[in-house]
Order: C-alpha cells, then sequence, then structure tokens
C-alpha cells in the first residue's frame, strides 16, 4: 500500500506540474503573438470589429 501510495503522489505531482509548465508557455508565445501587429489574431481583432459602426 505503501509504495503504491507513494507512486500515486508522483503521478499526482507530474500531473500537476506539467499543466502548468503548457500553459505558461501558452500564454508567453500568445503574448507575443497578441502584440505581433501581423498576428492573426491581430487581423481577426480587426476583421471582427471593423462591421462595428
Amino acid at each position: 500500500m505503501g509504495i503504491a501510495h507513494d507512486n500515486g503522489a508522483d503521478t499526482l505531482n507530474a500531473s500537476t506540474i506539467l499543466p502548468i509548465v503548457f500553459i505558461f508557455d501558452f500564454f508567453i508565445r500568445h503574448a507575443f503573438l497578441l502584440c505581433h501587429p501581423f498576428s492573426i489574431f491581430h487581423l481577426f481583432a480587426e476583421a471582427a470589429t471593423k462591421d462595428l459602426p
């Protein structure tokens, strides 16, 4: 039981740390893309707001 519990704790740590790393990397990449004047997000925002009065 003790060994199985330790393995469960290691798996829990990996499953909680990895998503944080991916989300952190995701926000860094998208922050750069959002600030880039020729990013697809910027072009989409212009297209979406072009029809507004």
